[in-house]
Order: structure tokens, then sequence, then C-alpha cells
């Protein structure tokens, strides 16, 4: 999911608070941590079997809720009797948010206790991947509301001024508007809720916000809207946080949210990872056959880069092997192979590009084809899938290097509006070679093609690259038109040849060099027609 898909999404929606009369569209405990937490309790509820409708104690009292709520929010025990009314709003006010939102669905009430159920799992999930999410989420939700409710204008002129006056205005609006369009009854109340609206969107776009109910000294920063702090009138009487109806409980550990927030991006890795590629490893090569991806691996070493270790992008999902024999040798966890940590990148950044620029085609042929255009719909998708399969095509060599350079020639080609076609059936996993001198060896050849086309452009504008093994050998073969004689043949790989201006002569010799250093050979061909 991507933000424009979520804002079509919050979009398709009517968040008019003066047709809905709803006042907890939005609530206290609505922080955007609060809301990746319960969120992510939500969805590992229902993919552990959690039947629906649901309530919020199904939430906050299954296992992995109770294990983690403690840890990373310092709350009391949840099983104690004093701290359900504590519970049920930490848990509850974020799903009634959710469910106004359009992502969950209330569905009655039994037992004076709210069903729910899920609306839209794409939005939850993506809510519940990281913090960051929930902020966009959050930020988009709220301004959407206001607009469809007719108090954006009040929140951009407070951006604007940003003075105590303005500040005022907008809460005697904003609470006055309660009052008249939900059931609150009170400024009191709901100056309690301006804060959860007012904040977010101050630190979306650096500007002050409230604090201590007053105008911020300076502009709202991403720590002052979370949920996981000491709140101030706390910390003026000396109360614990984590002190709930006379319960206490230790002050949370920045380590046991860093490695919670590890754990979630693991699982949704492999989430993802088994609904749409069958579990099967992100890397195929000798470790992977008939083997599942179970091993979620970070390509930046997580000891090294603490800052993205939790991010899923630095995750690569893997066999087993791949991971306790490749990656950390002999099964070392301290250990890493720099140089397949360099193969996993390259080949991330080429197909997580194909999933990054996915979601923005999806979004084209949904709109072709509800403006009914479906023959521009059927041309765009046969287009789409030229060029995905233009760029898998680099996929069966072994090093992500040499594929990544292949396909920058081919795009480098495709804008001088040169053709260049590849066809792989080595993967010169067994070259002796080493991985710079490959890409010397076919960089100079298509580079040498490139430059005979550019200078010859009445020429029919392709290039072929044939890679393969006959009898042993790892034949690369670069064929492309030429206006050469038979001479120019036999000498271009000597040193300092050269048919182009202001050239030295040493691509291809360069590449002859390396090639005889492994006892190979170079065979230049002129084929008629």
């Amino acid at each position: 999911m991507t933000s424009n898909i979520l804002q079509k999404f919050l979009d398709e929606h009517d968040y008019d608070i003066r047709k809905t009369g709803n006042g907890r569209w939005i609530d206290q405990k609505c922080a955007l941590d609060a809301v990746c937490f319960v969120a992510d309790c939500i969805v590992d509820y229902i993919q552990n079997g959690g039947k629906q409708p649901f309530q919020s104690p199904d939430i906050w009292h299954s296992k992995y809720a109770i294990e983690n709520v403690q840890h990373l929010f310092g709350k009391p025990d949840p099983t104690i009797r004093t701290t359900l009314d504590e519970y049920n709003k930490f848990f509850r006010q974020p799903m009634k948010m959710l469910a106004a939102a359009g992502v969950l669905r209330e569905d009655g009430v039994v037992r004076n206790t709210i069903q729910f159920s899920v609306e839209n799992m794409d939005v939850l999930e993506y809510i519940a991947l990281r913090e960051r999410n929930s902020f966009e989420f959050l930020c988009l939700y709220i301004e959407r509301t206001l607009k469809n409710s007719g108090l954006w204008d009040g929140f951009e002129t407070f951006f604007e001024l940003q003075t105590k006056a303005s500040l005022q205005e907008l809460k005697t609006m904003f609470s006055d508007f309660c009052i008249k369009y939900t059931p609150i009854n009170t400024a009191i109340e709901a100056n309690r809720i301006f804060i959860k609206v007012l904040n977010p969107l101050a630190c979306k776009l650096h500007k002050k916000g409230v604090e201590k109910g007053r105008l911020s000294r300076s502009m709202i920063t991403y720590d002052k809207i979370m949920y996981n702090q000491t709140n101030w009138r706390d910390d003026a009487v000396g109360k614990d946080k984590n002190v709930a109806r006379g319960d206490f409980n230790p002050q949370p550990k920045t380590e046991q949210m860093y490695q919670y927030r590890i754990s979630r991006a693991m699982k949704y890795l492999r989430k993802f990872n088994d609904a749409h590629r069958e579990g099967m490893s992100e890397v195929l090569d000798r470790f992977s056959v008939g083997e599942l991806a179970t091993h979620m691996h970070h390509i930046f070493p997580q000891n090294e880069f603490e800052e993205i270790a939790d991010y899923i992008e630095n995750l690569i999902a893997l066999t087993s092997g791949q991971h306790l024999q490749k990656a950390h040798p002999n099964g070392n966890t301290q250990i890493i192979d720099k140089q397949y940590q360099t193969e996993l990148l390259n080949l991330m950044q080429i197909i997580r590009s194909q999933r990054h620029d996915f979601n923005f085609h999806i979004q084209a042929i949904s709109g072709l084809i509800e403006q009914g255009l479906y023959s521009e719909c059927g041309d765009y998708v046969r287009m789409m899938v030229k060029t995905t399969t233009a760029m898998n095509d680099m996929l069966p060599l072994h090093d992500p290097v040499v594929s990544a350079m292949i396909n920058s020639f081919r795009e480098m080609a495709s804008q001088r509006g040169v053709e260049l076609q590849v066809s792989i059936s080595n993967d010169l996993q067994q070259i002796p070679c080493t991985v710079y001198e490959i890409n010397t060896i076919i960089g100079n050849l298509i580079q040498n093609a490139m430059d005979e086309l550019e200078q010859n452009r009445e020429l029919r504008s392709w290039i072929s690259v044939l890679i393969l093994k006959r009898g042993g050998n790892h034949i690369i073969k670069v064929t492309n038109p030429c206006h050469q004689t038979e001479d120019v043949f036999r000498n271009c790989f000597k040193p300092g040849f050269t048919t182009k201006q202001s050239h030295e002569g040493i691509g291809l010799t360069t590449a002859m060099r390396i090639v005889t250093r492994y006892h190979g050979s170079t065979h230049p061909v002129l084929e008629n027609g």
C-alpha cells in the first residue's frame, strides 16, 4: 500500500461530523504509537484464528497483547481487575476511531460491549506495520474529517498566524462545533480531544501546537505526539505513568520497544512472503531449492545499523541454509559475509523497485477501467508486462551486481532508441572472474556496440547480448549492426586502436586482457546481412 492508495481509501468516505454526530471520531488515547499497537494486536488476533465480531477485551486479553503492552507502554498487568477501565479505554478508543474511519466496523452492542469486525484488512495492516504509517494515517484522516466537516479553514488560519489569539479562536470554534453537533456537552471535554486533532497536523507541518493547554513555545515534534511519554500532570504530582488504580509496573525500556518493532517487521514480511510468494526465498540459488524462507534476514546488519533494523525494507526472506551458511558463515550470526550482503542489496534494489512501481500501475489500470478505456488499459498492461519481463530477464544471473549493470545499459539504450535484447542461459556462477571483471568485459562490449550505433544512426538500432555455456566454456556474445571492415575487426582488441574520435582505445583491450588472464579467447566476427 502507498500514500496515494491510503488517500484514495479516505476519499471514498464522508467523515462529516455534522452528519454522523460522532464526537468520538478521535479520542484521548488515539496517539500514533497506541493506534499502531492496537492495530497490530487486532491483526495478530485475526491471524491466529480470532473470531469476528470481537470486543475490546478479546484483543487485550490475547497473549500477544498481554506480553507486549506491559513492556512497551509501562501498563500494569491487564489480568488484574483494577485495570479493567484503563485497558478498555486504551484499546477501545483507537478501535472506535478506526471504525469511524471505515477500517473497522461496529456491529452493534452485546451486553453493553461494542462488537467490532475488520472492514479493510489492507489499511489495518498498513497502520499496524510501523508507527510512521500510523502517523501518516492519522494526519490524512484528521485532515479529511476536518475538511468534510467544514472545520479546515480555521485550522489553516491558525497554522498561518501561530498566535495565542488564533489558538484561542480555534479552540472556541472547535468546542462550539462539538457541543452543537455531537453528544459532547462541555468545552473541557472538547478540549481534551482538540489536542489529538491539532498536534499531529502541527507535527506534520512543522508548526506550533498545544502544550499544557497553551500555545507551544516551539514546533510540535514527533516525540510529543506519542502516547508513550509521561503525562505532564503526573510529573507535577510525582505520579508514575505506570501506576493505574494503585498498581505499579517498571518503566518500559527502549530496548524492549526496539526488539518489538524488529519482531513486528519480520512478522509482516514473512506474512507477505507466505501470501504472495508461497513462502519461497527471495533469492534463488542452490540453498533455496526445496526449502521455504523461514528466516527474515537484515540486509544492513542489525548491530551496525540499528536505526533501520525495524524497517521491513531492510529485511529479506531467506531459507535457513541461505541465512546460516551464506549470510552468516558456519551459523555464526555475529559474522556476516559482506560479499553476500552486497549481492542481496543489489538484488533487492531490482525486485523492490518493481514492487514499488507496481502500486502505481495498479492505480493507473483502475483509473482506465473506471473511465471505460478498455483498449487503452489493454495497451498499458501489455507495456507493463513487457517492461517487467525485460527486468526479470536479468534475474537468472547469479550476481545481482551484473544484473544491475545490464539493466542500466538497457535503460540507457532505450533512451537512445536502441533495443537491447538479452538472453541468459548461464548464470555465470562458476566463471572464474570476479564480479568487477565480469562487468568490465560485458560493459565494454555493450558500450562499444552503443557507440557504433550512435555514430551510424541510419543502422537498425538493436544490440543482442547472449550469455550461455558450451562444452564447459562461458560464452558472452554481443552483436550489433555496424559499418566496419575486416581490418577493423582484426585490430579492434589491439592497445590504442579505435575508430572513435577523442577515445583512447583501451576498453576492448582491457576486456581482452581479463579474458586472456583466465585462459579465454576473443573472437571478433563480421557477418554479412
